[in-house]
């Protein structure tokens, strides 16, 4: 009997052996054909590695979120895209996630909760774009832009959908310290080395550019191509990385927060950008309140102070120093510049467009398209370009009017109100460390709608990868308030 259980044995596996080998072959020969066909490894190769990512995604969307927010953060996608010619993979990505999230609903019998009030939110926002595909002058524009806002919209949902455990809250917060990290430790090797002329695979793009009258200097702009851009993106990171580093147990965890923090805070000043420091300087204030001016609070502030007024590059203090310049009655040197006259115009023409549509704006992404006819009229702005208002709130306003206006004001109401319900139900359930988790981003949420009033909204999904994290902290807490609320009343019901 025991023999012929190994012949058995045996048999299995030999034939498994067989079919290992006829796969290894069958898959040898395809890749073979493809690299012939495309006539290059990389491609296969990162295809291979996108199919195996893929598969491992689909059965764990936990790991499939924290990647996505890796990605989303140092825009992996557009970089592949821009800087080497690969197709996007933003798509495939926000499939897979939907596959997962199905997955784990329909086989693993663990429905999402919680996210309904998320997906009305998005939804009425959503309906408010859409109604440029009505009235808009430039139809493709509006049509592209709205298409975007879909896939951004979708983020944020599903976001909200796969949270859904307290420790992947943990896992995400240090996705985005590793992104802080990894964009931050490029720009401080970028800046020191002087390689300004290294792109560092897409990831250290940068230009000369006037830092003030008559002075130039390379500006680092990340990712994002744009240095102020960069900085407000670079802002998120900071208020996550200073709670790790406030919060994590283990010494190497505390070290790696606190590169992340240095790097990011870095990053923000070597971008030169003015929204950008402005946005710093509220978050770590906000930041320092919140946990009470304690004595090592001080003695960690005072030293990224110092640190950063070491490393200030030339014609820093000088470039802040602008800041004032624009203020009525100063010194009118700054306001002659070129940045300042165009964001003037820029501006006033927002608040125009607002004035003449004021209930629907003039459509989404539609303010560009009716600038330089406006632009002529006002006679500020000598560039016979088009642009776009320096300023988000002034970009709703001008394409999307009162209603829009109205909208976003609804949106960012519920999502401050949601993570202030969300802190009070953790404090009550003693959860600290979602406390302020929950906390933390609501102070990155801050920074980035700071630096949002100097800038428009040319990048937006590190902004709804934010919103929708926020939904997800007030969704969960609601939820584990519930179920809290129902093992009390079953308890009393025992008695």
């Amino acid at each position: 009997m025991l023999s012929y259980q190994v012949k058995a044995n045996q048999s299995v596996s030999s034939i498994f052996r067989l079919s290992v080998g006829l796969i290894a072959i069958v898959a040898g020969g395809m890749i073979g054909v493809v690299l012939v066909w495309l006539n290059s490894p990389i491609m296969v190769l990162a295809g291979l590695v996108a199919l195996i990512a893929g598969i491992i995604m689909a059965f764990n969307v936990d790991l499939g979120l924290l990647a996505m927010i890796f990605v989303i953060f140092i825009r992996l996608s557009d970089v592949m895209v821009n800087e080497h010619g690969l197709p996007s993979i933003a798509k495939p990505f926000i499939g897979l996630l939907i596959v997962g999230i199905a997955i784990r609903w329909v086989l693993y019998n663990q429905p999402p909760r919680g996210w309904g009030w998320s997906f009305f939110l998005i939804f009425v926002y959503g309906l408010t774009v859409s109604l440029s595909l009505i009235y808009a002058q430039d139809y493709t524009r509006a049509s592209d832009a709205t298409s975007d806002f879909l896939k951004d919209g979708l983020v944020c949902v599903m976001v909200v959908m796969i949270l859904q455990k307290e420790k992947v809250f943990h896992h995400v917060a240090w996705a985005m310290v590793c992104a802080g990290a990894f964009l931050g430790t490029i720009s401080m090797i970028q800046y020191f080395t002087g390689s300004y002329d290294n792109a560092y695979w897409g990831f250290g793009l940068s230009k000369l550019a006037s830092i003030v009258s008559g002075t130039s200097d390379y500006r680092i702009s990340g990712p994002y191509g744009d240095p102020n851009f960069y900085a407000q993106a670079m802002v998120v990171f900071v208020p996550i990385s200073l709670d790790r580093f406030m919060g994590a147990r283990r010494t190497f965890s505390r070290s790696f927060a606190l590169w992340a923090l240095l790097v990011s805070s870095f990053t923000i000043i070597v971008t030169f950008s003015r929204g950008g420091f402005l946005s710093l300087v509220t978050v770590l204030t906000i930041f320092a309140v919140w946990k009470g001016l304690s004595f090592k609070n001080w003695v960690l502030i005072l030293s990224l102070i110092t640190i950063g007024i070491l490393l200030l590059p030339d014609q820093y203090s000088e470039r802040l120093g602008t800041l004032t310049s624009f203020l009525p009655g100063s010194d009118q040197t700054a306001q002659s510049e070129a940045s300042f006259t165009g964001r003037l115009s820029e501006n006033i023409i927002a608040v125009r467009m607002f004035m003449d549509h004021p209930i629907l704006g003039v459509g989404f992404k539609n303010y560009p398209a009716q600038y330089l006819e406006y632009s002529r009229g006002l006679g500020i702005d000598q560039r016979r370009v088009e642009r776009s208002p320096h300023s988000l709130y002034l970009e709703i306003a001008a394409e999307h009017g009162l209603l829009g206006l109205l909208i976003f004001g609804f949106l960012l109401y519920n999502v401050f109100k949601g993570l202030i319900d969300a802190r009070k139900i953790f404090t009550r359930l003693h959860a600290f460390e979602m406390d302020r988790l929950s906390m933390a981003i609501l102070i990155s949420l801050v920074g980035y709608l700071v630096s949002a009033i100097f800038l428009h909204g040319a990048y937006p999904r590190p902004f709804w990868m934010l919103i929708g994290l926020s939904l997800a902290f007030s969704a969960y807490a609601q939820v584990q308030s519930e179920i809290h609320y129902e093992e009390k009343l079953k308890i009393s019901r025992r008695i």
